[in-house]
């Protein structure tokens, strides 16, 4: 499974620079410890464009990120890796969300077989760059967004995205 970072796993305050303000979304270490205990591992795929805006530094996004992985850890959940675009969208490059760029790297890297993939988030744009690799969107939270072409399922949150990917 692929996550969005945002609102999908921790809150977003807008532009989260600091480590010490990281709040796990309600039911995000549940829903991935339990794919992580039926052995499905879990990637993240994030825009920070606040890099490029001069809003977060790469040190404060690394320490933000460190931190989720510690507030997973201590509630028995594991992501296997952090992939980030820190372009803006005036940047034009294919590795910020809706452009498949990072879907491509995450597969690549790790051996995916999309068949056995979904891909997850708050916002229509995280589900659509996993499209051209045939992934099923889940859409997470209270988003009034109408359903992309490539969702599946519409979920709360990581618990219920858990629940109907191991159906």
């Amino acid at each position: 499974v692929i996550l969005d970072r945002d609102k999908t796993i921790n809150e977003d305050p807008g532009y989260l620079n600091d480590a010490a303000r990281v709040e796990l979304m309600p039911g995000a270490a549940e829903g991935i410890a339990l794919l992580n205990h039926f052995g499905v591992r879990i990637f993240v795929a994030s825009n920070q464009s606040g890099v490029a805006r001069g809003l977060i530094t790469p040190q404060q996004l690394a320490a933000v990120n460190a931190r989720i992985t510690e507030l997973l850890a201590a509630r028995g959940a594991h992501v296997g890796k952090f992939y980030v675009c820190t372009h803006g969208d005036e940047d034009n490059c294919d590795c910020r969300k809706p452009k498949p760029g990072l879907i491509r790297q995450i597969m690549a890297e790790n051996g995916i077989d999309s068949e056995k993939t979904y891909i997850a988030g708050d916002r229509a744009r995280d589900l659509e760059c996993g499209r051209e690799f045939g992934l099923r969107g889940i859409l997470v939270g209270d988003s009034s967004e109408p359903m992309p072409p490539s969702m599946a399922f519409r979920a709360a949150d990581l618990r219920e995205v858990a629940s109907f990917v191991l159906e």
